[in-house]
């Protein structure tokens, strides 16, 4: 009695799919994760697809500190938020140094409380409240700031010279901070 598969010519076609899967399994999960990522974002472009991200964000991830904090400066460091916005600015720290910082608000007592990115990773930094007489408020877009940030610093030379030829002066107005930057 022969048993079934013995000789090596039998293969059937479920055999051959199979060991073509086992090797190639690595790019078959490449191939259908890019798949799901683009009907994911197809999806996401029609009127019920932006309706289930809002309800998303508000109801999950809105709940998620992380999320919120982050989305939050990504957005006023690109200058996509229009209510408020991070102001440019040199900040000296100690004499004959300055920081790029931005302008996060401006007090009553004519304070401001600033915000230092550390390089190359602006979404980290301190938060500072520090005299209006040590802060220079810069008219360059936060991207061109942001830019001289995530490079090292450099290109920060250029953001100066352009802020210093339409420089809006080390003691704006509170209207000057009210104003969004223009985008780049």
């Amino acid at each position: 009695m022969e048993r079934p598969n013995e000789h090596p010519q039998e293969c059937t076609i479920d055999v051959l799919i199979l060991e073509d899967f086992r090797t190639y399994r690595g790019l078959t999960a490449a191939l259908l994760l890019m798949l799901i990522i683009v009907l994911t974002g197809l999806a996401a472009l029609t009127r019920l697809g932006r309706r289930f991200g809002s309800w998303l964000e508000e109801r999950v991830l809105s709940r998620i500190p992380l999320y919120s904090m982050l989305r939050n400066l990504s957005s006023r460091l690109s200058g996509n938020e229009q209510i408020a916005s991070f102001h440019p600015a040199l900040v000296t720290t100690w004499p004959h140094m300055k920081a790029i910082a931005f302008v996060v608000e401006e007090h009553a007592s004519g304070d401001y409380t600033i915000f230092m990115p550390i390089a190359p990773t602006p979404s980290l930094g301190n938060v500072q409240i520090i005299g209006r007489e040590h802060v220079e408020i810069l008219d360059v877009s936060a991207a061109a700031a942001l830019s001289a940030v995530v490079s090292w610093g450099e290109g920060a030379e250029a953001a100066i010279v352009a802020a210093a030829a339409g420089r809006v002066g080390s003691q704006p107005s509170s209207t000057a901070l009210d104003e969004p930057t223009e985008k780049s």
